[in-house]
């Protein structure tokens, strides 16, 4: 088809390291769409695939249960974002608030990595964290509420977050 192209070559694309789209729609196995394709992302404890009523695929995350994807450490070595500049961005539907729910993140508390979490009182908080040391960045209180879908997005510019 004339002026279709592949993911990978959409310019768009090119620097994406990790894309989880939950096409599967079954199964214990996220597939990564973007250009790394990381190993396996692995679905541990029991979410339930789910599908929206525009045929959108999602894992919902069942309160109680330890549910995450899981990618094995040497297998997200590009993942780390300890110096360079990035960003992430999810779509969450929280079933429950306030608490200290993470919803992604990559490395050890206190040792290095990152994380991005919904805190009480319902706000949004991204930390990092190298050689002992955490960095916290926090959105406004009360901008999350249960019920309703919000598109997150973080973006580490040299050594600001926003």
């Amino acid at each position: 088809v004339v002026g279709m192209t592949g993911y990978d070559k959409d310019p768009i694309n090119k620097n994406i390291l990790l894309d989880l789209q939950f096409l599967e729609g079954a199964g214990i196995i996220a597939n990564d769409s973007a250009k790394p394709h990381h190993n396996a992302p692995t679905l541990i404890g029991t979410p339930t695939w789910t599908q929206l009523a525009n045929g959108l695929n999602v894992l919902d995350f069942e309160l109680g249960d330890i549910d995450y994807v899981k990618i094995l450490s040497a297998d997200c070595a590009d993942l780390d974002f300890t110096s360079e500049d990035f960003s992430i961005a999810l779509w969450i539907n929280p079933e429950s608030l306030p608490g200290n729910n993470y919803l992604i993140m990559r490395g050890l508390w206190n040792t290095h990595g990152w994380a991005t979490q919904i805190i009480a009182p319902t706000k949004i908080r991204f930390l990092t964290s190298q050689g002992g040391a955490t960095q916290y960045t926090s959105c406004g209180t009360g901008l999350i509420t249960t019920g309703n879908w919000y598109f997150i997005g973080i973006t580490r510019d040299r050594k600001s977050v926003v």
